[in-house]
């Protein structure tokens, strides 16, 4: 999944797993086609794009606020599973690890203490921040009264 924010917060959701859109433009060159519709996305790919999108607000409206001359970034939400043992087991959540990594891409005439700015602020993404705590989710039947 690639979250592609351009100044003005005009924002592009790019997927592998997409069907073709006619407004795909040079992305067939890549493999990744635009998100129409939320349904295009898997379960999979709406948790990478929460942080994806979150960060590329923080580092967008920073940039506005300090005048610096982003043009555009673009964040390369990607998840890796990481079996801990190679043998029986692997089907269980414990027997493997998730990450998710944000590669992130920023176009403009910046400076490097510039990229360095938006790079720490990317860090504070409060979606990242949640995921990270693990917040537990729970699940209840909800009764009609």
């Amino acid at each position: 999944m690639v979250v592609s924010q351009q100044r003005g917060f005009v924002t592009t959701i790019l997927s592998e797993s997409a069907a073709p859109s006619p407004e795909d433009g040079d992305q067939h060159n890549t493999g990744l086609r635009s998100i129409a519709h939320i349904h295009e996305i898997t379960p999979y790919g709406m948790l990478l794009v929460s942080p994806a999108s979150c960060t590329a607000i923080i580092i967008t409206s920073y940039a506005q606020h300090h005048d610096l001359s982003l043009r555009e970034v673009a964040i390369d939400a990607r998840d890796q599973r990481t079996y801990v043992d190679d043998g029986d087991g692997c089907e269980h959540p414990a027997a493997s690890a998730e990450e998710i990594s944000l590669p992130i891409s920023l176009r403009g005439k910046l400076l490097d203490q510039d990229q360095d700015r938006l790079m720490a602020v990317a860090r504070r993404c409060p979606i990242h921040e949640m995921l990270q705590s693990g917040v537990p989710i729970r699940i209840e039947a909800e009764h009609d009264t």
